[in-house]
């Protein structure tokens, strides 16, 4: 996610909802892994369909969410998980 795309989302609502629709290469870490037919590599946080730039889904936590969150906006914790 971009900084200033959280910024602006949250400046239009206090209420906001962080999600995360993270696929099953979450925690497993860098390299080769399978999403359903899809051969998908992750790399740095970032997976992608393998041999190409498409984005196969997310690899965040919602404890990496929070944090950007937190990183993003300046909020604390109290605000975050309130």
């Amino acid at each position: 996610c971009h900084p200033a795309a959280v910024k602006i989302a949250r400046s239009l609502s206090k209420n906001t909802v962080l999600v995360t629709d993270a696929i099953s290469a979450l925690g497993m870490g860098n390299g080769s892994h399978t999403l359903g037919a899809s051969d998908i590599d992750v790399k740095d946080g970032r997976a992608t369909v393998r041999g190409t730039d498409v984005l196969a889904g997310s690899v965040a936590s919602m404890d990496v969410c929070v944090r950007k969150f937190r990183q993003f906006t300046g909020c604390d914790y109290c605000e975050v998980l309130a």
